[in-house]
């Protein structure tokens, strides 16, 4: 292979080496463009220099001459910092100089020419990798911060006033992309009170006063709830046995047990009129709403025929309902009950007539006063009468 052949294969593979240092290893910016430069640059540029060849044939005689191979070993110490500078003397010594034959322009064209031979992925690879590794330094360089600055930090977080969080709110609220997740600030407590899941609330309805039932209807109640009537006549009739059965036993119960059987008796006795009201209140009921229902179904036909709207007064309507009860009560019981019924009326009303009377009592002189003076007046004249024998 002739010289020139080895050259460009040399020059090639430079060039290669070159590109998969750019997009496999983060360097910075000027480092890389130093190798492009060493890339472009034609084999005939590299300046060696001079004496290289002489220098060496000498140091391999004096080498050869002056350094004893049987010799024993010696370690030498150095000091750090001159290994270091010796270190950094030789990387620059050996570091290549492009020549300076060329053109700025020149070399600009020729990196522009081998750029664009890149791949876009291998740009965008290397792109990247100077990025993280920016960022890698930027955040060594904050990592080196003080204490001081942690703490004044915490403690503006902690006691922000209302301006500054007016400002973190803005700053949370504005987002690239109206669909992209609000971002929250680490430095804003968390409130401890957190609904995680929404469970909604339970509405207690009473469907008494809810617009679903719709209105009332009296009739549509009275059929539905007719077995009401028929249970409080069964409860009532199974009151007033165990009544008798209890009444039985409390006539031949021991001593040991007449006192408990006593307190059974009353409470069956307090149930039993509490039946019997229930009762009396489901049959004045019915005879209330039969009564208004005949008197109603009267109106309308009336009305049908020509006759203008009327409405009942209360006086007429208690007049009706006294007449209906007391029909019913000549249907049931008859006239034996009837009379009852006027008799146990006019109790009520001539006790309320006598409570409401004033009363014209003579006073009554206090009986306690009366006596005591009694026998003030004894004692003073035994005293007398002894004082008198002694005298």
């Amino acid at each position: 292979m002739s010289s020139t052949a080895f050259e460009q294969f040399a020059h090639s593979k430079l060039s290669a080496f070159v590109r998969t240092v750019i997009t496999e290893f983060p360097f910075n910016l000027q480092f890389l463009d130093n190798l492009l430069c060493i890339s472009t640059m034609h084999p005939s540029e590299y300046e060696e220099p001079d004496n290289y060849e002489n220098d060496s044939g000498n140091e391999s005689e004096s080498g050869s001459s002056s350094v004893d191979v049987d010799a024993p070993r010696v370690a030498q110490w150095e000091d750090d910092e001159d290994l270091e500078d010796d270190l950094s003397s030789s990387e620059e010594e050996q570091r290549p100089i492009a020549g300076p034959s060329r053109k700025p322009e020149e070399n600009i064209k020729s990196i522009r020419n081998d750029l664009s031979s890149v791949s876009y992925a291998a740009l965008l690879k290397a792109r990247r990798a100077l990025a993280q590794a920016e960022a890698q330094s930027d955040d060594s360089e904050n990592s080196g911060s003080d204490a001081e600055e942690e703490e004044r930090e915490t403690g503006n977080a902690r006691g922000t006033s209302l301006s500054n969080f007016g400002q973190q709110n803005a700053a949370r609220q504005k987002r690239k992309n109206k669909h992209a997740p609000v971002e929250m600030s680490a430095k804003i407590p968390v409130s401890r009170k957190k609904v995680v899941v929404d469970v909604k609330k339970k509405v207690h309805r009473d469907p008494r006063f809810s617009a679903l039932s719709g209105e009332l209807s009296v009739q549509k109640f009275q059929s539905q709830y007719s077995f009401l009537a028929d249970m409080h006549g069964t409860e009532l009739s199974n009151l007033k046995e165990n009544l008798a059965r209890a009444k039985k036993l409390l006539r031949s119960s021991p001593r040991d047990l007449r006192e408990a059987r006593e307190d059974e008796v009353q409470k069956l006795e307090a149930a039993l009129k509490r039946a019997e009201s229930t009762v009396n209140r489901d049959r004045q009921e019915q005879v209330t709403r039969v009564a208004l229902e005949k008197v109603k179904k009267e109106e309308q036909e009336k009305q049908k025929q020509g006759k203008s709207g009327w409405w009942m007064k209360d006086s007429a309507k208690k007049e009706l309902l006294l007449k209906a009860r007391h029909d019913a009560l000549v249907e049931t019981g008859g006239k034996a009950a009837v009379k009852k019924a006027i008799e146990k009326r006019q109790r009520k009303v001539n006790q309320k007539e006598k409570r409401s009377m004033p009363s014209f009592a003579p006073r009554t002189p206090n009986t306690e006063s009366s006596s005591s003076l009694k026998r003030h007046r004894t004692s003073s004249d035994s005293n007398h009468k002894k004082r008198r024998k002694f005298s």
